[in-house]
């Protein structure tokens, strides 16, 4: 009997021991793949194209006014901060500066312009524009739409030349920073994500406004409008290509379930 009951019992192991080998296997839980996050701080470079307007009035020598309008490749350097909200909008500040690859100024339209068409004729341009202000936005996934605006700076210049016979000869250069304001919009793209940093493309777009300044000529030797002087209005439109490494180093990293 005793053999009878140890046969049985191996054989009903065995039956249990084959059913479950045949039992279908639970899939693995799918990968977590984390959430971008628009939040964190970013650093970068900017290429791109600006196109200035100037106008010029010299009020001591007739008030003639002779206008420039340029166009200059130009680059720099961009950085920011900004921080996603629940509802996926974005607020944040941006700093951006940039110059034109060159120093060309341009001449007055008239190119012989100025108070004596005969005699003198005048350049101006733009360098070293800086940009800093907030922008808010709307983030869709991958994708960042922004308006922005605020101050702006920039370095305008100008210089003067006499005719003499068929040559001219510079006889001022001299250049002034003056404040404004811009306005702008744009639209960022990562294209590349980790775990808390990602590689952002962009293309922006400023409109910048410098106002009016009045340049006095060193060759014056006074603080005020003598002999050689001009009041110039300046604006520009400027569209680049951003370039930025974005680093979230405070939202902890949100798990989405992977959907297949």
């Amino acid at each position: 009997m005793k053999r009878i009951a140890l046969l049985l019992s191996a054989l009903a192991f065995g039956t249990s021991t084959a059913i479950a080998a045949d039992l279908p296997v639970k899939a693995p839980p799918p990968p977590i793949i984390p959430e971008f996050n628009w939040t964190g701080v970013y650093v970068g470079a900017n290429f791109g194209g600006m196109w200035t307007s100037q106008s010029a009035v010299w009020p001591n020598i007739g008030a003639t006014r002779f206008d420039h309008n340029g166009s200059f490749g130009v680059g720099g350097l961009n950085g920011g901060a900004q921080y996603q909200f629940s509802n996926n909008w974005v607020l944040g500040v941006d700093f951006s500066w940039f110059s034109g690859f060159d120093d060309t100024q341009v001449a007055g339209s008239p190119a012989t312009g100025c108070a004596n068409p005969f005699l003198l004729s005048c350049a101006a341009g733009l360098q070293s524009v800086v940009t800093v202000g907030p922008r808010v936005g709307y983030a869709w996934r991958d994708v960042f739409f922004y308006g922005q605006g605020g101050y702006a700076s920039g370095e305008i210049n100008t210089s003067s030349f006499v005719r003499v016979g068929p040559a001219l000869l510079q006889f001022d250069n001299f250049s002034k920073r003056h404040d404004g304001w811009f306005a702008g919009a744009g639209v960022d793209w990562a294209v590349w994500k980790g775990r808390q940093t990602a590689i952002v493309i962009g293309l922006d777009y400023k409109h910048v406004d410098l106002g009016t300044t009045t340049m006095i000529s060193p060759g014056d030797g006074v603080a005020f409008c003598s002999v050689d002087c001009r009041s110039i209005k300046t604006s520009a439109d400027v569209v680049q290509a951003r370039f930025s490494l974005k680093f979230d180093p405070i939202t902890p990293l949100t798990p989405v379930v992977a959907k297949y």
